[in-house]
């Protein structure tokens, strides 16, 4: 009875260690920060689910959180009004507006350019509309400067 009793508690702590170590597993072993990106969407939106693959794809993790409004998201990040549309993402201090590219990603972690952040061709112009795209077919990618104007920013080989 007794060497039941000390199996079970032996048992019950390596459940207990196990456990405790998969539930704070980002914490005691991080993912580094260029390799996260939150993206937000708002209810409806369904084109972030195929970007958010994409990314995956590409050895990226990626958080997905739905939200009534990203208001709050884009102003803490200083998102233009011209670029929202249904998703916004954060990757390393910048947003990301549209579908951008993990080439785009890995060059932002590279260069960490002085800009707000990056947004494709797509997202500059269809705005709100671009819940009805799924890629960003273009794939042009610009960033965005800290005055809010957009320029080329050409990916090169991917």
């Amino acid at each position: 009875m007794r060497r039941r009793l000390r199996i079970a508690v032996v048992v019950s702590v390596l459940v207990a260690v196990i456990g405790g170590v998969l539930g704070n597993w980002d914490h005691l072993f991080g993912i580094p920060p260029e390799r996260v990106v939150n993206i937000y969407r708002v209810h409806g939106c369904q084109c972030a689910f195929a970007w958010k693959r994409a990314l995956e794809a590409a050895g990226y993790t990626v958080r997905l959180r739905e939200y009534e409004t990203l208001e709050f998201v884009r102003q803490s990040a200083r998102v233009p009004a011209h670029l929202h549309g249904c998703h916004v993402a954060r990757y390393l201090g910048y947003f990301l507006e549209g579908h951008v590219p993990a080439s785009a990603l890995r060059r932002l972690a590279t260069e960490r350019p002085v800009a707000l952040g990056l947004a494709t061709q797509a997202a500059t112009t269809m705005g709100e509309e671009h819940k009805q795209k799924v890629v960003d077919s273009d794939g042009q990618v610009r960033l965005v400067e800290p005055d809010g104007q957009l320029r080329e920013w050409p990916q090169g080989t991917q």
